[in-house]
């Protein structure tokens, strides 16, 4: 059965399942504690009690609210706003918004351009469409298809998707991602991010912001920022400048581009020497260390040849010859130190001749 009403601030209660009835004007309530009931409303400030039940929209800047659990709001028109008491809500609409009323509640939003919001806490939102954001603090975000997108703000929220080349958004801190094959972006400084999942892209335009990543293959874009890799990461991609990277696995491979980034001292990027070789430090430890009787050979230089000549102590003593490695003895320009078992029990001392 299916009636319309003309009236503004009615009130009206339905009693029997499967009843359709269409309301035109403003400030009214629809009340029903039957199943299946539609109800459409022509109107502004409108208010629907059922459950398990359907109400439409039917024009464009109305607004209704709809108290009660497992319900179904579908729009066409555009501008127009629902708010939402209950859990397991469904909202077909697009170019509007959404509002959630209470602690736990839950929607499912399909259609793009539209605007979720609530001031409650546990709440969880979830799209099928591009273009979308979310208000919301302590609460949840889904998305539920490829390549949706949509923009977080608020705290202390976890946002995750099942979905590939999705585009997540966040203007808040202490937020959560589980997703793999994403797009994360943070949209303010001094955030906090956690991304769980593999291949994700994360990027970065601000400052001071601190990034946690696990999963395989982990990509970010951002400067003057701090990065945790989780110990899971085996490839990391960085592009920017002046970041901190601490990283808990020692095998991570690491391509990075930009200048000045600092990455954890137990674990250079690849390719990188966690010090310089410096061709004089066998010389310069060893004078240091050795004994009152010096290795270091008396040196007369001219303009022909250097004569270095280990001491008797040095012959006597058990140790190996020291060199640069990188050049020979016979061509070198400087000079060989050489403290030799071997060189000793050919001779009772040696002569290095080394031209200039």
């Amino acid at each position: 059965m299916a009636d319309t009403e003309y009236f503004n601030n009615g009130d009206y209660t339905i009693n029997q399942d499967y009843y359709s009835l269409t309301v035109v004007g403003s400030n009214d309530t629809v009340r029903t504690n039957n199943n299946d009931v539609t109800v459409g409303f022509d109107g502004s400030d409108e208010t629907a009690f059922l459950s398990n039940g359907q109400v439409n929209m039917d024009g464009d800047s109305q607004s209704v609210t709809v108290v009660g659990n497992n319900n179904t709001f579908s729009s066409a028109w555009n501008n127009d706003t629902v708010g939402f008491t209950g859990t397991n809500e469904t909202a077909f609409l697009s170019n509007g918004r959404v509002n959630l009323n209470g602690d736990n509640d839950s929607v499912s939003i399909a259609g793009n351009n539209v605007s979720a919001g609530t001031s409650w806490n546990n709440n969880t939102i979830g799209f099928n469409g591009t273009n979308e954001t979310a208000y919301i603090q302590n609460g949840r975000v889904n998305l539920n298809a490829d390549n949706n997108s949509v923009t977080v703000v608020g705290n202390n929220d976890t946002v995750a998707t099942n979905w590939k080349h999705d585009t997540i958004g966040f203007t808040g801190t202490n937020e959560t991602v589980n997703s793999s094959l994403c797009y994360i972006n943070l949209n303010q400084s001094r955030a906090e991010i956690t991304v769980n999942g593999n291949n994700n892209a994360i990027s970065s335009a601000w400052s001071n912001d601190t990034i946690n990543a696990t999963g395989e293959i982990v990509t970010v874009q951002a400067s003057n920022c701090w990065i945790n890799l989780g110990s899971g990461v085996k490839a990391f991609f960085l592009t920017g400048n002046n970041n901190v990277v601490e990283d808990a696995n020692p095998y991570t491979e690491f391509k990075i581009q930009g200048s000045g980034n600092d990455i954890d001292g137990n674990n250079p990027p690849k390719g990188a020497s966690a010090t310089t070789y410096d061709p004089t430090a066998d010389l310069k430890n060893y004078a240091q260390s050795s004994a009152s009787t010096s290795l270091l050979a008396d040196m007369t230089k001219s303009a022909g040849t250097q004569s270095i000549l280990g001491t008797s102590s040095a012959q006597n003593s058990s140790s190996i010859a020291q060199y640069d490695p990188n050049m020979s003895l016979s061509s070198a320009p400087g000079i060989a130190v050489v403290n030799s078992d071997t060189a000793h029990s050919a001779a009772s001392s040696m002569i290095y001749t080394a031209k200039n």
